[in-house]
């Protein structure tokens, strides 16, 4: 992620659903509820800048169905990070074949 300041999560979805969604985005000064890419309060290079650096670093391998919608397998923080950078328009199976890491950092606390 980069540059990210602050995540806040609910726990409550991920405990009773088994998955987690992103309800809210604080970006340029809005604060974003509404994910499609005709959100006009985002710039395009805001959302493939956000979209690539979400699913460039993240290791969880959602499935998209048929109907667009995202079996979360994974890291359910990272699931829904790229299903909304998926509904900005970004496939992160897309985005993962057309770029090379470069090295990884494993995290550690």
């Amino acid at each position: 992620m980069g540059g990210a300041n602050n995540i806040c999560s609910d726990k409550t979805g991920t405990l009773t659903k088994n998955q987690m969604t992103v309800m809210k985005l604080w970006a340029l000064e809005y604060v974003i509820d509404k994910f499609d890419k005709d959100e006009k309060r985002l710039t395009a290079n805001l959302k493939e800048l956000l979209s690539y650096g979400i699913a460039i670093n993240s290791d969880a391998q959602p499935i998209i169905e048929v109907n667009g919608k995202f079996k979360q397998i994974g890291n359910k923080t990272e699931c829904a990070l790229l299903e909304m950078a998926y509904k900005f328009g970004y496939n992160f199976i897309d985005i993962r074949e057309s770029t090379k890491a470069i090295s990884t950092i494993p995290f550690s606390s």
